[in-house]
Parts: structure tokens; C-alpha cells; sequence
């Protein structure tokens, strides 16, 4: 499982790298494309029982990822941030575009 973990997180790493070099935009490049990646790695995993924790630990790495490049971009855009503010805003905007159907 630890290995599919870590394929899994440095395909996100590398996609994250990809996406901010090229600009993808997040409702139709960037959150489709992320949520193939980990269906992709949970699909190449056999045990069933593990899928799952698969599943959230690789979601859960996304979000975190994607909050601190808001953080970063933020700090960039603002002369002024509120770290914590910020990171409620890029929290909700994840989760209401990564659980958008």
C-alpha cells in the first residue's frame, strides 16, 4: 500500500508542478484531470480493503497541496494576507470543485 501511496503522491507532486507552470484552469482541467490520477492509482492497487484509505490519504494530500499553492499565490497577488483566512477560502474552494460531479 505504501508504494501506491507514494507513486500516487509524486504523480500529484508532479501534476501540481505541471498545473502551476501552465495555468490550468480548476473547474475543467485541473480537478478532472486530478481525480483520473487517483482513481488511476486506486484501480492499479489489488486489495480491495485497502482502496479506501488509499482513496482518502491521496484526496487529503490533493487538498493540502492545492492549499498551500493558494497560500503561495496569495502571498504573491496580496500585499496583506491572512494566512488562516486563506486557507478556509482554498479549503471550501476545493472541496466544493473536487466533490463537483
Amino acid at each position: 500500500m505504501e508504494k501506491h501511496l507514494d507513486i500516487g503522491k509524486s504523480i500529484i507532486r508532479k501534476f501540481y508542478k505541471y498545473t502551476e507552470e501552465n495555468h490550468l484552469d480548476d473547474e475543467t482541467q485541473f480537478f478532472p484531470s486530478i481525480k483520473v490520477i487517483i482513481t488511476g492509482v486506486i484501480e492499479a492497487y489489488n486489495n480491495k480493503d485497502k482502496k479506501e484509505k488509499i482513496k482518502n490519504e491521496l484526496e487529503q494530500y490533493t487538498k493540502e497541496q492545492y492549499i498551500k499553492i493558494w497560500i503561495r499565490q496569495s502571498k504573491r497577488n496580496r500585499e496583506s494576507v491572512d494566512v488562516e483566512e486563506v486557507k478556509k477560502e482554498a479549503k471550501s474552494a476545493f472541496e466544493k470543485r473536487y466533490n463537483k460531479k
